[in-house]
């Protein structure tokens, strides 16, 4: 049969198949389309979209699909009974009406289960699909007929690369669906990389409320605030460890007393001042290096951590205190000259890896 005389077949069998899905009216050919997943299949999959109504219809293998899930199978044979009661078989397909569906998700789990391989991304599907591919596979019960593919998916997610918050939410739903050994690492990675807004949007989201269990969002709001708090007492930490580096080294570079203007080494005096006004070294004292620290911080947009850490995620927080400032470049004294490395450079080097720490 070809492809026409096939669209035909199914779209004209019978009315009947229409109004015991959908009731009386019959869906106008824009809302229902039509795949042919086997040219022998034997029954056919009507499938409800659950946000847009809009509604498509899967020429489907009943034989596939009992094998796929227990539920299908009860599906197909209660549907095959009733249709033997009420009619005279005519040769026409029983047909499937699942209601409350994503139409994108059944159909990547129909065409996964029909080996339609060419209509199977190899890589990472939409996020969204993901989840719900997994809030079907869990309805339906047929995770292990997609298990391959989602080794194949799931593998490739990396949080730190997600760039929409929205999909943070799409990423822990597929997670949880598909009871991933590492759910608890995933979870911890997306409450590092969220926000507190994002965290707030989670709390009455539909999708969230109705498949999600409260315990999960309250791992990952548990995971985000240990992370927030380790990194502003990393913060407040570096303060307290420069004020213990009492040892005071000589800075390039010499000062005027009564303006602080800076002068290069070997200028004699501050002209604005008063030409007898002795210039003085420069020195880097544990109070200079902490004032530094801070203008670094602030450059750094971290300092007051007030509002970094009301608006930003970890992640934000640990890239920020990963990016270099010209407070520290600018800074030179003797101590790099001595031991290799100036104590605020350091502490700043220190500061960048136990945040990366902190994250992982």
């Amino acid at each position: 049969m070809d492809a026409h005389s096939e669209t035909t077949s199914i779209a004209s069998h019978d009315l009947d198949t229409f109004e015991l899905a959908f009731g009386t009216e019959k869906p106008s050919a824009v809302e229902d389309d039509i795949k042919v997943l086997d040219t022998d299949g034997d029954v056919v999959i009507i499938v409800r979209d659950r946000e847009t109504r809009r509604s498509k219809q899967f020429v489907a293998s009943s034989k596939v699909m009992e094998l796929a899930s227990a539920d299908f199978k009860d599906l197909i044979q209660d549907r095959v009974a009733r249709r033997a009661v009420t009619r005279i078989e005519d040769g026409g397909r029983p047909s499937i009406s699942l209601g409350d569906d994503n139409i994108e998700a059944m159909e990547l789990l129909l065409n996964i289960l029909h080996f339609r391989s060419v209509d199977i991304p190899t890589t990472l599907p939409p996020l969204k699909t993901l989840a719900m591919l997994g809030i079907e596979c869990d309805k339906y019960d047929c995770e292990s007929a997609l298990a391959p593919w989602i080794l194949i998916w799931c593998r490739n997610i990396r949080v730190s690369d997600i760039t929409e918050q929205t999909d943070l939410k799409y990423v822990v739903l597929a997670a949880h669906k598909f009871k991933l050994p590492n759910l608890l690492t995933i979870l911890s990675n997306v409450g590092s990389h969220m926000t507190s807004a994002t965290l707030q949007k989670w709390e009455g989201d539909p999708l969230l409320d109705n498949y999600l269990p409260m315990s999960v969002l309250d791992t990952i709001s548990r995971k985000r605030q240990e992370t927030m708090d380790s990194l502003r007492e990393l913060i407040e930490g570096g303060e307290t460890a420069l004020r213990l580096t009492a040892t005071a080294f000589n800075m390039t570079g010499v000062l005027c007393p009564r303006c602080a203007r800076r002068y290069p080494d070997g200028a004699k005096n501050c002209r604005p001042c008063n030409s007898s006004t002795t210039l003085i070294n420069r020195l880097c004292t544990a109070e200079h290096r902490v004032a530094e620290y801070f203008v670094v911080l602030k450059a750094r947009k971290l300092w007051p951590t007030v509002p970094p850490f009301a608006a930003c995620s970890p992640a934000e927080i640990v890239k920020r205190l990963g990016q270099p400032g010209p407070a520290e470049t600018e800074h030179k004294c003797s101590a790099e000259w001595r031991d290799g490395i100036c104590q605020l450079k350091e502490q700043l080097s220190v500061l960048a890896e136990s945040a990366e720490k902190i994250l992982q």
